[in-house]
């Protein structure tokens, strides 16, 4: 698993994401995803702290400075 990959790859969507929805600051940004997923395994098989780290470590800065709240559901 490629740790600075899923980042990059993460901070591209969510800039993609962001341009799309528009949201305004204070709005709620909720991410649903499965790390087995984007470790390339079928879902609850494979949990990885990594990729779990490598996407938050992407999310939160951007959404911080815009002052966007941010929930996850995994």
């Amino acid at each position: 698993m490629d740790y600075n990959k899923i980042k990059a790859d993460t901070e591209k969507a969510l800039r993609e994401l962001l341009e799309a929805a528009q949201l305004k600051p204070r709005s709620i940004l909720v991410l649903g995803c499965s790390t087995s997923e984007v470790a390339g395994k079928k879902i609850g098989t494979g949990s990885s702290l990594e990729a779990a780290e490598a996407i938050t470590d992407a999310i939160l800065p951007i959404i911080e400075k815009e002052n966007i709240y941010f929930a996850v559901q995994c």
